[in-house]
């Protein structure tokens, strides 16, 4: 059997390059702008076609055109690939990607700057789309064979090739916390790939590499450390769930730092820090860590009546980000990553945890991700949900319904999704066919239309619907049925060469649905049809919800139920009296009157 590869992590180091002089900074510039310039060639004619390996030969055209050494033109055809391979996943046109930016390059479009703002934005589009270099690493060439990092009196030089048998060095500055990591693959020479990139006029280094993950150490086999992000409010519930699936302990940490970040550096640093304090949980608990598998939330737009507020909430929703940091820096330090079906968490944390361990509905929907991540199911509580299945004349459907009861008015609320539809074929003469024979086996080519609607029977249905738990009495319901036979397509065209069919569906619709002893004289509210557009569970046409209001005594109504009698009265004793409304002791008509004002 063939072994699954080892999973790998990337670690990196963002630097400064201080080049000694201006000639050698110079230099380095007309060799990321020919290394970008073969960039973009090698990507024309990756969309052409060409091979790889006839592209990057000493004699090839990247070589010869741009005076590139083979390794450097290796390295292009390796950048112009990425953005191939992501369109084509995305399943996006790859001849529509520009380098530089979209966004820079329809802001140049407009023309709407001048002075300082278009000399800044020019630059910019200018650094972008010509300031690349970048050289993949090798462990042969003592890491790295274009640019490659030499340690000189404790300080670290950047060794660049030209590309025409000249080197220039640059110093590197940084205090990142992986520069110790760096320091030790450039003494044992292991690979390392080197970026090298153009901003605001100074260059910036990248060292990136690759390195087996170690072992999980904290497992599901000691619980779970539930996540659930929110935008409303902005911040992350977690729970801590043991193997057997009950919680432990749960807490929950405000996002409202992230989204008073003044920049996009200081924002990314703010989700660090979250993304650091939630791997540190997990290990303090020794538990593994189980998120949501979210892909692509659908974000709102200008114009589709959302609300100014609600796009604002939803467009600095950073879960992707934020999920991406906890995962990476949990299998930096051992901790298992678990990714759940994200359906449902929130519904069944609300009707189903949130009100038996009193919990907020985004704890208990962490408390539901984690008992996911351990293998519970997880279903909706008895009562919320009915599923029915009746037959009736040879005709089958399901009945659906969601029985609530809110508090403190006693009112029922009843949901019922119905629908019941037979298919079949017209066979016989179309329509208003004309025929070409007696026996009308032949229709003369045409447009022809469908029969009308028509209704076959109607009958009445009535039955009794008990109150939901903490509420006395019954309600009788009256459903109004009927059977219509419809006609698809409703209308079509007839050639010469071909036949058209039309088929019927007699399907049983409520019509409407009274119950008795409603709010108002004449009975309570009719249950109606919205648009057939408003499916729900492919089960029918939803119908709205009943409300059964509190009537008069001596009706069919939903009481509360009464509360339980006290014991009898001890006969011994002399019973208290009730304290007057104006503070005395004694009853009568000054004790029921309002309480007086203070005296000023």
């Amino acid at each position: 059997m063939r072994r699954a590869k080892p999973s790998r992590v990337f670690q990196g180091v963002h630097a400064r390059l201080v080049f000694p002089n201006k000639e050698d900074e110079r230099a380095v510039l007309d060799l990321t702008r020919r290394f970008s310039a073969a960039t973009r060639f090698a990507y024309q004619r990756l969309l052409e076609g060409k091979n790889r390996e006839k592209l990057k030969r000493e004699n090839g055209p990247l070589c010869t055109l741009f005076g590139l050494n083979t390794r450097y033109a290796d390295g292009a055809i390796e950048k112009a690939q990425a953005p191939i391979n992501s369109a084509e996943e995305l399943g996006n046109n790859p001849r529509k990607a520009i380098f530089g930016g979209r966004k820079l390059f329809e802001q140049l479009k407009r023309k709407h700057l001048s002075g300082k703002a278009l000399l800044a934005l020019k630059r910019e589009w200018k650094e972008k789309r010509q300031g690349l270099l970048y050289s993949r690493g090798d462990s042969t060439k003592k890491g790295n064979a274009n640019l490659r990092l030499e340690s000189e009196n404790g300080a670290l030089w950047l060794r660049i090739n030209l590309g025409n048998g000249n080197h220039v060095q640059a110093l590197v500055k940084t205090s990142h916390p992986q520069l110790n990591a760096l320091r030790e693959r450039v003494y044992a020479s292991l690979s390392y790939n080197v970026t090298l990139q153009l901003k605001d006029g100074r260059f910036y280094a990248h060292f990136t590499w690759s390195e087996e993950l170690p072992p999980p150490v904290h497992t599901k086999a000691n619980g779970v450390l539930g996540i659930d992000i929110n935008a409303d409010p902005y911040h992350l519930a977690l729970a801590v769930v043991s193997p057997d699936g009950n919680l432990t302990r749960y807490l929950t940490l405000s996002l409202e730092e992230v989204d008073r970040a003044s920049n996009k550096g200081a924002r990314e640093l703010a989700l660090w820090e979250i993304a650091h304090q939630v791997v540190s949980i997990a290990e303090g608990c020794g538990v593994a860590i189980a998120t949501e598998r979210l892909k692509y939330l659908r974000k709102s737009k200008r114009g589709d009546g959302s609300g100014r507020v609600f796009r604002r909430k939803q467009h600095r929703f950073a879960y992707q980000s934020l999920l991406e940091k906890i995962h990476s820096l949990a299998r930096k330090r051992g901790v298992e990553v678990i990714e759940v079906n994200p359906r449902d968490t929130s519904t069944i944390g609300a009707l189903k945890y949130a009100p038996q361990l009193h919990l907020s509905k985004d704890t208990a929907a962490a408390f539901v991700i984690g008992r996911r991540a351990l293998g519970f199911e997880e279903k909706l509580p008895k009562g919320y949900k009915v599923s029915v299945s009746r037959s009736q004349n040879s005709v089958s459907w399901t009945e659906i319904y969601t029985l609530q009861s809110v508090s403190p008015t006693p009112q029922v609320s009843v949901r019922s999704y119905e629908s019941a539809s037979v298919t079949a074929t017209y066979s016989g003469p179309l329509p208003g066919t004309l025929c070409y024979d007696t026996s009308c086996q032949q229709a003369a080519p045409g447009y022809y239309t469908a029969p009308a609607e028509q209704v076959i029977r109607t009958w009445t249905n009535t039955y009794t619907r008990s109150c939901p738990p903490g509420y006395t009495g019954s309600v009788t319901v009256t459903e109004q049925w009927r059977t219509v036979k419809y006609w698809t397509p409703s209308a079509g065209g007839l050639s010469s060469r071909g036949t058209l069919n039309f088929t019927s569906t007699t399907q049983d619709e409520k019509k409407s649905c009274r119950p008795r002893g409603g709010g108002r004289p004449g009975g309570g509210e009719a249950w109606s049809f919205p648009s057939r557009g408003d499916f729900n569970l492919g089960l029918g046409p939803p119908v709205g919800p009943l409300r059964f209001p509190p009537r008069e005594s001596g009706r069919a109504e939903c009481r509360p139920a009464p509360p339980p009698r006290p014991g009898p009265r001890p006969r011994s004793g002399r019973p208290r009296r009730r304290p007057s409304a104006r503070g005395g002791r004694g009853g009568g008509p000054a004790s029921r009157g309002p309480c007086p004002r203070p005296p000023p």
